[in-house]
């Protein structure tokens, strides 16, 4: 087959994809159609059998060509633009699951493998006696800021693989906020010490939420703004319950997020990171968890932000 008939065949292809998406998109209208158009066949069908074999046409004729193909091409073209386009939404969840695993796959592979390497490496030399203890020390505290970005990564990977597959059940217990949030800090204490952030909480209540599920957006939404601020920078975590409903939000002074960037970060089909100060990486993954959290908890989440002054993501979640 010559170049031209190829692009003259893949036109006509998309040409009728169009079409059949078209039509899959107003699935009662598409049915109506072309059971119009099949009426109208059929009734054509009828003058020109009268006319070719002489016989006179009859009001019984037109009733019959107009009613056989109505009542037998409307149901059944419904139920196969309905069940087609069932598939066709089932396909295309299952090519962005695809798509996802084989972005986290990619970054298993350079940027969790990466540093383990590194390490390896650097006990090897060590043990061979090539390098002093005073400079594995101090490579090694370089290299537990990556090993820390990508534990937070791993976990993010599991938690997500467990939504997939096991789905999981949101408990809600009266859980001493602050308590949770310090504890959490203290695990950030490294970053938060290197970057030299300053850390302000005004959070002093007792909510009633899924503990694991809340440690873990605050987890991710506390590394963000670590990772996006600059040194001396500051994050402010607070909490207040406003009528019957909790709000919490985390806010930094750090890079910012662009407005077309803003607008799908919670998008489950859009897989991106930026990376931050310090040039740490990511995915994207954590905020998609945290919406699946916080809207499993009958919540919402949300983002403002404007580049070069910061970030504020919040969140809410019913007290009931």
């Amino acid at each position: 087959m010559d170049q031209k008939s190829s692009v003259t065949m893949q036109k006509n292809n998309n040409i009728s994809k169009t079409l059949m998406d078209s039509i899959l998109k107003i699935r009662t209208k598409g049915a109506f159609f072309i059971t119009v158009i099949s009426v109208l066949a059929s009734v054509l069908i009828y003058i020109t059998m009268t006319s070719v074999f002489g016989i006179a046409l009859s009001p019984f004729g037109f009733v019959a060509a107009t009613l056989i193909p109505t009542i037998v091409a409307y149901p059944s073209i419904y139920i196969v633009l309905k069940m087609t386009n069932i598939i066709q939404a089932k396909n295309q969840e299952i090519e962005m699951k695809n798509s996802l695993k084989n972005t986290l796959l990619s970054v298993v592979a350079h940027d969790v493998k990466g540093p383990l390497m590194n390490i390896d490496m650097l006990l090897e030399l060590y043990f061979q006696k090539e390098i002093r203890q005073e400079e594995l020390l101090g490579l090694l505290k370089e290299l537990q800021q990556q090993v820390k970005t990508n534990l937070d990564f791993v976990m993010n990977i599991l938690q997500w693989t467990k939504t997939q597959f096991d789905g999981f059940q949101v408990i809600k217990n009266k859980t001493d906020l602050k308590l949770l949030i310090d504890r959490m800090l203290n695990a950030y204490q490294f970053q938060i010490q290197q970057k030299k952030i300053t850390v302000e909480t005004d959070v002093d209540l007792t909510a009633n939420i899924d503990r694991d599920l809340i440690r873990l957006v605050l987890r991710n939404l506390l590394s963000n703004a670590i990772k996006y601020s600059e040194t001396g920078g500051k994050i402010s975590i607070s909490a207040k319950i406003e009528n019957g409903i909790l709000v919490t939000s985390v806010m930094d002074n750090g890079l910012g997020i662009e407005p077309e960037k803003l607008k799908s970060i919670f998008n489950e089909n859009v897989l991106d990171s930026s990376k931050g100060t310090y040039m740490e990486t990511g995915t994207g993954l954590g905020l998609k968890l945290c919406k699946t959290f916080i809207n499993a908890l009958g919540g919402t989440i949300g983002a403002e932000s404007e580049p070069g002054k910061g970030s504020t993501f919040y969140f809410t979640i019913p007290q009931d």
